[in-house]
């Protein structure tokens, strides 16, 4: 399989001037394809209700196909420093310029967090937008319009996928890379090594923690959206499991008693980091 990674990695080397992405060619990079999750993500959700976004690995790949549009794809590179204040991170984000040439759009603004020890994002973690110094050239386009693009279509994927990452529930699965045991070397490659979030079987998650108790009060029918929970020690799930789940969406409750519908409302970044 073709990666979006590979025409972005071609990009950058095709452009020497833009040193700030010498580690996405130079250095090892964790990739995940995560369009599978698309349908997973909650429209809208407050980031600090992750429990930990934390970057499992120093320099990250995440890409996705839209949705509404098959050949348009995203991809971000982040990168991230392990400090005793907490993980410095810095993103750069990319999507397919389709028929144009060249066929990759290289955002000229970037974002950085500072996250705090435990992985958490809090109001010192706010985003803040800077104006990448190699695409000076293109300061005339960069907009307020540009930032809340970026945070609404990319940064809300890559924190809720890395969320992600530090559940029980959810493995990697490994992808592409070379077979040794195919004598054909044209055949040998299956494409770029990458990973794919999976979220273990409903059927290994039991779901008797949705059901109401015999004792306890009916609800009226409702939509209770995706979550994550932590378990520990003093709680923890089914008697004896403790970490992070992700606990995908369902409706739950009775019809005979009500509807009720609610919205949530998307964390608010603004350039030059004000709420």
């Amino acid at each position: 399989m073709n990666l979006f990674f590979d025409e972005v990695v071609s990009f950058v080397n095709e452009n020497k001037a833009i040193t700030e992405l010498r580690t996405l060619k130079e250095y090892d990079v964790q990739k995940f394809l995560v369009s599978n999750i698309s349908s997973t993500l909650p429209k809208k959700y407050s980031v600090a209700e992750l429990p930990s976004i934390a970057p499992p690995y120093q320099n990250i790949w995440l890409e996705w196909i839209s949705e509404q549009n098959q050949t348009l794809k995203f991809g971000v590179f982040l990168v991230s420093k392990k400090t005793n204040e907490g993980w410095n991170c810095t993103f750069f984000f990319f999507n397919s310029a389709q028929s144009k040439r060249p066929p990759v759009i290289f955002y000229p603004l970037g974002a950085s967090c500072m996250l705090s020890p435990n992985g958490r994002y809090s109001t010192d973690s706010l985003v803040q937008y800077f104006l990448i110094p190699s695409m000076t050239k293109m300061r005339n386009s960069v907009t307020e319009e540009m930032a809340h693009s970026l945070t609404e279509n990319f940064l809300s994927m890559v924190f809720f996928s890395i969320g992600l990452m530090h559940c029980k529930n959810i493995v990697l699965e490994e992808h592409g890379g070379k077979n040794p045991n195919i004598k054909n070397r044209r055949s040998r490659s299956n494409g770029t090594r990458h990973h794919v979030l999976k979220v273990l079987p409903a059927r290994e998650i039991r779901r008797t923690i949705y059901e109401q108790t015999e004792k306890s009060s009916p609800q009226s029918l409702h939509f209770r959206r995706g979550h994550f929970k932590e378990y520990t020690t003093e709680k923890p799930l089914f008697g004896k499991y403790t970490g992070i789940y992700w606990w995908e969406a369902h409706v739950a409750g009775k019809a005979e008693i009500g509807k009720v519908t609610k919205d949530y409302q998307v964390f608010p970044q603004r350039m030059g980091g004000d709420t």
